[in-house]
């Protein structure tokens, strides 16, 4: 949770500090808040910001990615002074729209844009924590096989299953690491369908699942506690 609750707060330190209260503007990513992971860290980070720096804030959550657009060209027309999105899907728009808005200060977790002077991408080695979580997973498993169930089977969720197979298969090189993907219309929110691909992987023999799929990963450690497993959350603790 520190990782994404921080980037507020350095981002504010980057930003001057104008007379007018500076305006800080958040997209958070599909699934919106109450994923107990990811959105919900970059949101505690925001109102951190609020209560030190004495902003003004706003936040939105998009029905689909391709809202994100709207969203950041609003912002920008509104004159916030930064504007920050979660989601790698707000790439393209907000390479675009930052060009035309040199003034204002963007930022976008998770993946590469196409930096300026007035835009700044905020990435992490997600691997390197996954590789922990492997080492750790492997240890406890009492059957052999693990599992990890990511949201979708694309680079930014595989970065996390890559760092988690290694670091499994360092501690134990003959365990077996079954992967599932959710996919679907709401990946990254559909806490239902989540807990059926925990039941999947337990019925498999998987007693061990870690996933990367922010809000659907509350429905998976619910049905790792109903079948009796071990379920690891992705970014903070999730059972809290």
């Amino acid at each position: 949770m520190k990782k994404i609750n921080s980037i507020v707060m350095f981002l504010l330190l980057s930003v001057t500090i104008l007379a007018a209260p500076l305006k800080v503007g958040l997209i958070l990513a599909m699934g919106g808040l109450g994923d107990k992971s990811f959105n919900d860290s970059a949101y505690a980070g925001l109102l951190k910001a609020q209560k030190d720096f004495n902003v003004e804030v706003k936040y939105v959550e998009p029905n689909s990615w391709m809202e994100d657009a709207y969203f950041l060209e609003e912002y920008s027309q509104n004159g916030f002074d930064l504007i920050i999105a979660t989601s790698y899907t707000a790439q393209d728009a907000m390479e675009d729209i930052s060009s035309k808005f040199p003034n204002t200060k963007y930022a976008i977790v998770d993946t590469r844009a196409k930096e300026g002077e007035n835009i700044a991408s905020l990435v992490f080695d997600e691997s390197e924590g996954s590789f922990l979580v492997g080492a750790i997973a492997a240890k406890m498993s009492k059957t052999g096989k693990v599992g990890f169930i990511g949201a979708l089977d694309i680079p930014l969720i595989n970065r996390f299953k890559s760092g988690y197979e290694q670091g499994a298969k360092y501690v134990n090189p003959n365990i077996s690491v079954i992967t599932t993907y959710v996919g679907g219309d709401a990946p990254f929110s559909d806490p239902l369908k989540g807990k059926e691909h925990a039941y999947s992987l337990a019925n498999q023999g998987v007693d061990v699942i870690y996933h990367a799929s922010g809000n659907t990963g509350i429905g998976i450690l619910e049905g790792v506690k109903e079948k009796g497993i071990y379920g690891i959350g992705v970014d903070c603790d999730q059972m809290t």
